[in-house]
């Protein structure tokens, strides 16, 4: 929300007002306990074990399901070059 909107209790009222109608043609409940500012979000691990891609959630907005599935695509496509035993070698002797 902007700040512009904040200073406009009419604006305010319908972003409100749209969120609320959202959540209840999708019929989602909550208990409204709890933090209420922590928000979730999606990571995307690579097949190295790696962070590739991340989603935060905003508050009232739908996460984009093409850019998510173009990033697990992307992941899932993703080659892993294997270590040669001459570059591990050559790590294993350096670390002494």
């Amino acid at each position: 929300m902007s700040w512009s909107t904040m200073f406009k209790p009419w604006r305010i009222w319908k972003e409100i007002s749209s969120l609320s109608q959202r959540v209840k043609e999708k019929k989602l409940e909550g208990n409204y306990k709890g933090e209420g500012l922590k928000t979730g979000g999606v990571i995307i691990f690579g097949k190295d074990g790696s962070a590739k891609y991340a989603y935060p959630e905003f508050f009232g907005y739908e996460l984009d399901m093409d850019d998510f599935l173009a990033a697990v695509e992307a992941v899932r496509n993703e080659e892993i070059t294997p270590v040669s035993d001459a570059a591990a070698a050559a790590t294993t002797n350096e670390e002494l």
